[in-house]
């Protein structure tokens, strides 16, 4: 056996560990071109999920829509072609009531949230400096852009002092992480 290691892929393609090595380097590097193109927004938000994605408390939804969101921000035309086939595995009606509940409660947040923070004089960055959430996130789930994990519904109702459900509305019945 030779010192390089070696794998098997597909039955009859065989590659050794350096050659796998040597294309994850290459995608590396695919993928830091990208992030190096975007703008400052778009780099802070990548950031921010490989924090999620690097978190020893995220569960894997948190950590796939980490990497989701990666995608979308840097890739989006290869991201439009991997929801293309999500869309039509969701497309089940259990999912798409599923999905527009979602959207709802997430509508909901969103205007609660900036109810509060009208209500108290509160700007975006006020939040964003006292949770630790980039003002770029929380404008975007403001304007119901994107949704909140739990935990972070969790840290905004910790600094505004108000329960979880005052801002998701069935805070309760979402799974625990």
């Amino acid at each position: 056996m030779p010192a390089e290691l070696e794998l098997i892929m597909a039955g009859t393609t065989t590659m050794t560990a350096s050659n796998v090595i040597a294309n994850n380097i290459r995608t590396y590097f695919e993928i830091h071109r990208a992030f190096q193109e975007c703008d400052a927004e778009t780099r802070e938000i990548v950031d921010q999920m490989l924090t999620i994605y690097n978190d020893p408390e995220a569960d894997d939804h948190e950590r796939q829509r980490a990497v989701n969101t990666v995608v979308d921000a840097l890739f989006p035309s290869l991201s439009a072609e991997l929801m293309d086939g999500e869309v039509r595995v969701q497309s089940a009606p259990e999912m798409v009531l599923a999905k527009a509940d979602l959207d709802l409660q997430g509508s909901i947040f969103a205007d609660r949230l900036a109810s509060i923070l009208q209500q108290r004089g509160w700007t975006v960055d006020t939040l964003a400096d006292r949770t630790g959430i980039s003002a770029a996130i929380v404008t975007r789930m403001i304007a119901k852009q994107c949704r909140p994990e739990r935990r972070t519904v969790e840290r905004i109702a910790a600094i505004l002092e108000v329960i979880p459900g005052e801002l998701w509305p069935d805070f309760s019945l979402t799974p625990e992480s």
